[in-house]
């Protein structure tokens, strides 16, 4: 799934499988969101796209909406570990980085 997230294949015509298949995805009801926001783009536009275009988009929306939620997965448990990790008043260093 972490290849998934940060590739970026511009050869890939159809999305991957992954995205309908995980049960953390579906309970979530991520495609649900990638839909809902591929439709009002192509509704807005003075003409729509085409079908492969349309996957594209949908590819490109699930790729950064996936990314989001697996970096702050890994953000939540890592302050799980390391408590106050993100808080910046304990942790000086990381105010150049916000």
């Amino acid at each position: 799934s972490t290849i998934v997230a940060f590739g970026s294949y511009s050869s890939i015509e159809k999305m991957p499988s992954f995205f309908y298949m995980d049960e953390q995805l579906e309970e979530m009801g991520f495609m649900k969101l990638v839909d809902f926001a591929s439709e009002q783009v192509n509704d807005n536009l003075s003409i729509p796209f085409s079908e492969k275009e349309m996957e594209l988009l949908r590819y490109s929306f699930a790729s950064i909406n996936y990314r989001y939620f697996l970096l702050d997965n890994l953000i939540n448990k890592f302050n799980n570990i390391v408590p106050g990790y993100t808080d910046l008043d304990r942790n000086i260093r990381k105010i150049h980085k916000v």
